[in-house]
This record gives structure tokens, C-alpha cells and sequence, in this order.
């Protein structure tokens, strides 16, 4: 192998060991093509951004809900629950009206 070759090679290794460095800068026209891509994308319209809203504003709306009802739902567990007031028999209501007499 002659000298040449071996320094190749040697270079080649080397190239093939060392690390790129990374630029702080973008690639060259990289600006221009990002603001070419958006001028070339047509602008949304005002009903596409309000239906966008409004789906999130429904999603959020019934998230809260269901957590509103799980909620009321693990309270209404932890407490007992009382028996409802039974009506009053009827002998009981002729005889507060018979007193009222």
C-alpha cells in the first residue's frame, strides 16, 4: 500500500470517528421554503376556526358533567340514606280531624 492510500484510509477512519457538529443555524433556504409553504396554504376560514372551538368547548363541557355526576354519585353513597316519610295512616288523619271538630 502506498502512502497515499494509508492516508486515506486514515482520514477515512478518522471522518468516520468524529462527531458532526450541530449548527445553531437552519439549513440554507430553509426560511424561504417554511414561508413559501404557508403562503401557499389557504387561509381558514372564520366558520372552520369557530367549529374547531366549539367541539372543544363541547368536550370540555361533557367531561365536566360526567365528573359533576360521578361525583354527586360517590356522595350520594357515602351517606346513608333515611327512609322516606311514610303517609300517615289513615286512622290517623280521621282523628286529627275529628279533633279539629
Amino acid at each position: 500500500m502506498n502512502e497515499f492510500e494509508r492516508k486515506w484510509q486514515e482520514g477515512a477512519a478518522a471522518a468516520r470517528r468524529a462527531t458532526p457538529e450541530e449548527s445553531p443555524e437552519a439549513p440554507l433556504g430553509f426560511a424561504t421554503r417554511v414561508v413559501a409553504q404557508w403562503k401557499s396554504r389557504p387561509a381558514p376560514s372564520l366558520l372552520s376556526l369557530w367549529q374547531g372551538q366549539a367541539w372543544r368547548a363541547l368536550k370540555v363541557t361533557v367531561a365536566l358533567l360526567v365528573l359533576a355526576f360521578l361525583l354527586s354519585a360517590a356522595a350520594d353513597l357515602d351517606e346513608p340514606s333515611t327512609p322516606p316519610l311514610a303517609a300517615p295512616a289513615v286512622e290517623e288523619a280521621v282523628t286529627d280531624a275529628i279533633s279539629m271538630l
